[in-house]
């Protein structure tokens, strides 16, 4: 019994023993700056055991003997070995220059290493976006920063929409107004909220409102980092919308430590990029008496028209008139701290952009509040909200400066000129003074978050999040000018109301056992969006000092609206594996339903595979003698989608109109065709990469992609006996194929000199490989040069090829569809002669940008490129080379001083005449667009600490910067410098150059 009563004695007290050994140890990991680090591994030396820190650097570690030895690895940083010396241990690890340093952003699974990423996923900082720059939002500022990322601009307008294709273009190109096809545009998510496309086909009417850029709400000055998913593996996960491509936007947060202040202010002047040249009134009225003269009016007219084209002793420059030195400031305040348990950040934001166009200009007020706290030990909780109100005066002036230099904008008494023209077309300059024009915008997009740790490695996270935008559009047009004289004066209002809500709830598990390490996510999502749209006119203004609907009759008055709704529900999962960190595999899949599509069409799958292999990890790769330092393989294949149609595409509508009317009550008609198998646009993209480094030193990326649409969405023709012309189905395929090439290298790397630059190339080609019933569809034979092909690109340039002048005639030649040449405008101008003359795809794109550090000054320049493509000159083109058809009604471009004139001239100018009738697609029009744009230029100085300590700063500095430096087209070589090119022919609404000059301080 007594050696019963000991052997128990003695197994308790080893189990005390035992359990007395076992050490928890928790802590946070950081860089060498101090910013959290999330994914570093941490295990137990000579055993299996081991974690890795969460998004918050945080980890929690059970030690089976007191004084065993954590091991704390991360891709970029140096390895470290460290006893615990208790039960808290907060590690700082140092850079590592010979491994890859990036910590990337991917969405729904937080962050990742660079070196753990099997998909294409590129990251910029907002460092190396200069976002200081007088640039309203930051999709402008991706320009050549990225492969395979293509931004376009198509206006000077500051605030307006800008067009961003992510590996081409997934979707069919909208050739006609009401065709229903899918949005080409990424999918944007702020802090995890996806944000409105303002872009996107089929939305609710806008009726000729001003559409401003989402982004341009945003101040670019919280923003942290850009993600770009472009392939499957990385964006597969998001499933619905993500077959263009996934930008995610992540915003600053707050730093521990005491509150610190930081404020910048900076001022610039804006110029033209380039100037529109018109005739002066000398040339004017040389070129309109030669149209007059060879038209086939009588002479009774002829000596009539020329009679009122005016005195050529006025000399009205309508472009000075209406243009100006721009003017913008910004002013940013910041404030952030916290505590152990708490970090917070806050930031106020003012941007005034007064416009080169006179009644032009911008403002835009933001404030952003985030905060991340840790409630205890397992719970803790994020929030962000960020409020703005923009308010942009719309008056483009330079769309009615086309006056000939002849008129004066003013009477003898210095009163406005209302003579006509000006009886029916505005005079810009009363305009200015009389009319008003507004856009306001009320933005809203917020998010709170909660992340509840249920025990090691696995986490519950359960996030809301809001987008809305309240818009405004206001116009008034008096009728004390043309734009508002047959009316009696005239108000147009409207209001849009879009609001989105997002629910996101999932589990995430991870486990690391010896070599081997898993993460699994799973989750469901729930969305809806609301518009709302309300839309009230007036005419015939009884007085014109109360300015706001009602005042009139009410047969002088109208109003509509319109509502929509769309929702979505989601469930996705993620599972990754890697083995010693060589080999990585990721599958993901997701599954959604949207309200947009019918019946059972509703839902769909998609999904990926990616997989990696870090070659220069094995050891045999590390007896090599090789000038590649790191060498990776990866590959991937899967499926995305789109949905974004409008709302009732798939349902048909009805329209409720007084057109239809019976027994005296309003009726309704069917408006467009139901298609309840109208269902997803599905891409399946492949990709493959290969990245490496030699000599330590450069950053090479190279990769190939083919992306495949499949059921692209369009309107296909239909019998007239149902109904209807047309009916949205899921008509085409089609295949974006190219290659990608970056590099990226610390050239110099000293204690007082530091050369950063990196390149980038990248090539796409697209080709529709189907069409339903495979008939191609046309767009307007004489407004555009649309139209879908089997074989061609999506964009695809269709136009009929000018033969340039009859030497002996004057006369304009056009090739027929058998090789001869016809003058007849009419017989040329028919569908069988039209050609496929290119398109408007780049063959390659692609940046370069550097950055010199030389002590405390900072150097950065960075330009952007296209080679190959083609251009079609917008419809003002026409008008102002119209080879005197609108002569007298529009002043031309000082090109036409090369026309005809006499037998043996050689010019691709005819004889003026107003009986001309240019034919506008035709490749007189078509432009090589290769270019090459150099995005800015910029001069930093950090005052020396010494100097700023004894003001009681921690840091200022001044900056010097030059936006927009100049663009250069290939076509324009051989522009004389008194005409008009590629530069001056491609806005309306110029481009501008802008200088600023800034100052920060933190504080």
């Amino acid at each position: 019994m007594k050696k019963t009563i000991l052997t128990l004695f003695l197994l308790f007290t080893s189990v005390l023993f035992s359990i007395a050994q076992v050490h928890i140890v928790e802590g946070t990991v950081k860089d060498d700056i101090g910013v959290t680090l999330p994914g570093v591994s941490v295990r137990v030396k000579g055993t299996q055991i081991g974690t890795i820190t969460d998004n918050d650097g945080k980890y929690r570690i059970r030690l089976p003997i007191a004084n065993k030895t954590l091991i704390f690895s991360f891709v970029g940083m140096t390895t470290q070995e460290i006893k615990p010396q208790g039960n808290i241990l907060n590690v700082t690890m140092q850079t590592d220059s010979k491994q890859l340093d990036e910590v990337v952003v991917v969405g729904y699974a937080g962050v990742k290493t660079k070196e753990s990423i099997v998909g294409s996923v590129e990251q910029v900082k907002a460092k190396d976006l200069m976002v200081e720059r007088p640039i309203e939002s930051i999709d402008k500022m991706l320009d050549g920063m990225m492969t395979g990322v293509r931004v376009e601009e198509n206006t000077g307008d500051p605030g307006a929409p800008v067009s961003i294709r992510i590996r081409g273009q997934s979707s069919l190109t909208q050739i006609a107004s009401n065709a229903v096809v899918a949005s080409s545009e990424p999918l944007y998510i702020l802090d995890g909220v996806p944000l409105y496309d303002v872009s996107a086909p089929n939305d609710v009417d806008n009726m000729g409102d001003v559409k401003i850029n989402p982004l341009a709400l945003i101040n670019p000055e919280d923003i942290e980092s850009i993600t770009v998913l472009k392939d499957a593996s990385a964006s597969a996960i998001y499933g619905a919308n993500a077959s263009n491509g996934v930008i995610i936007i992540t915003t600053k947060k707050g730093e521990k430590g005491d509150t610190k202040f930081s404020l910048s202010s900076s001022t610039g002047i804006s110029e033209p990029l380039s100037e529109f040249k018109y005739l002066n009134s000398q040339q004017y009225i040389e070129l309109a008496t030669e149209a007059i003269n060879n038209s086939d009016f009588s002479e009774t007219q002829k000596q009539d028209e020329i009679a009122a084209l005016g005195s050529p002793d006025v000399n009205t420059n309508w472009f000075d008139l209406v243009s100006r030195t721009g003017v913008v400031y910004k002013n940013n305040l910041v404030f952030s701290g916290g505590g152990d348990s708490h970090v917070y950040r806050f930031s106020l934001n003012h941007l005034k952009n007064k416009s080169i166009g006179i009644g032009n200009q911008l403002e835009r007020v933001t404030s952003t509040l985030k905060v991340n706290s840790d409630l205890n030990e397992k719970l803790s909780w994020d929030y962000k909200v960020g409020v703005s109100y923009l308010k942009k005066d719309v008056f483009n002036s330079f769309e009615s400066i086309s006056f000939a230099p002849t008129l004066s904008p003013y009477k003898e008494d210095g009163s406005f000129n209302d003579e006509p023209p000006f009886d029916r077309r505005m005079n810009p300059m009363a305009g200015i003074e009389q009319n008003e024009a507004w856009n306001k915008h009320l933005y809203v997009n917020g998010s709170t978050e909660l992340l509840y740790k249920i025990v090691e490695g696995l986490d519950f996270r359960t996030a809301f999040g809001v987008d809305f935008d309240n818009g405004e559009n206001y116009a008034y047009y008096s009728s004390e000018n043309g734009s508002g004289y047959t009316r009696g004066g005239y108000i147009t209002k409207s209001t849009k109301n879009n609001l989105k809500w997002i629910s996101t709830s999932q589990l995430s598990y991870h486990k690391m056992l010896a070599n081997h390490q898993i993460s699994l996510l799973g989750g469901f999502e729930i969305t809806d969006r609301e518009q709302t749209y309300l839309r009230g006119t007036n005419s015939n203004l009884p007085f014109e000092k109360i300015l706001e609907l009602g005042i009139s009759e009410k047969e002088d008055a109208s109003v509509s609206s319109s509502k929509s709704s769309i929702g979505s529900i989601s469930y996705f999962g993620k599972f990754e594996y890697n083995y010693k960190s060589k080999y990585y595999f990721s599958y993901s899949i997701r599954n959604d339903q949207a309200s947009v599509f019918g019946g059972d069409s509703q839902k769909d799958n998609f999904s990926s595979y990616g997989a990696s292999w870090i070659i220069s990890k094995e050891d045999w790769f590390k007896d090599l003698t090789l000038p590649v330092t790191f060498l990776k393989i990866r590959g991937s294949y899967g499926s995305t989608g789109n949905s974004r149609i409008g709302t009732y595409a798939a349902y048909g509508l009805y329209q409720y109109d007084d057109s239809y009317m019976y027994d005296g009550l309003i009726g309704a008609q069917p408006y467009t065709a139901p298609n309840p198998h109208l269902t997803w646009e599905k891409t399946y993209k492949f990709n493959a990469a290969l990245d490496f480094r030699l000599y330590d030193k450069v950053n090479f990326t190279v990769a190939h992609y083919i992306n495949k649409t499949e059921g692209a969405i369009s309107n296909l023709k239909i019998p007239m006996e149902t109904g209807f012309s047309t009916v949205p189905v899921n008509v085409a395929d089609m295949e974006n194929s190219g290659w990608e090439f970056s590099a990226s290298s610390t050239i110099i790397n000293k204690e007082d000199f530091n050369w950063n630059a990196s390149f980038n190339i990248s090539t796409n080609k697209n080709i529709v490989t189907k069409l339903g019933n495979e008939n191609p569809q046309f767009a307007d034979l004489n407004y555009s040069s649309l139209g879908l092909f089997v074989g061609e690109d999506v964009n695809v340039i269709l136009a009929l090829r000018y033969a340039g002048v009859n030497p002996e005639t004057g006369e304009a030649q056009y090739y027929l569809a058998d090789g001869s040449i016809t003058t007849d405008r009419s017989e040329a101008n028919q569908m069988e002669n039209r050609e496929f003359v290119g398109n408007s795809t780049p063959d390659a794109s692609g940046g370069f940008s550097t950055s010199i550090d030389y002590r405390n000054f900072t150097l950065s320049t960075a330009l952007s490129f296209d080679i190959g493509g083609y251009v079609m000159l917008p419809w003002n083109s026409y008008l102002y080379s119209s080879d005197g058809e609108q002569i007298l009604v529009h002043n031309q471009n000082v090109n036409q001083l090369d026309r005809w004139q006499e037998p043996g001239d050689i010019t691709d100018i005819p004889q003026l005449s107003i009986n001309n009738k240019p034919i506008k697609n035709t490749t007189r029009n078509l432009y090589d667009r290769t270019n090459i744009d150099v995005k800015y230029i910029a001069l930093s100085y950090r005052v020396p600490k010494n100097i700023v300590e004894k003001i009681k700063l921690n840091q200022a500095s001044i900056s010097l910067n030059v936006n927009n430096i100049w663009t250069w087209y290939k076509v324009d070589k051989d522009v004389a410098s008194d005409r008009n090119g590629l530069n001056e022919l491609l806005h309306a609404y110029p481009m501008s150059r802008t200088y600023s000059i800034g100052i920060k301080f933190n504080f």
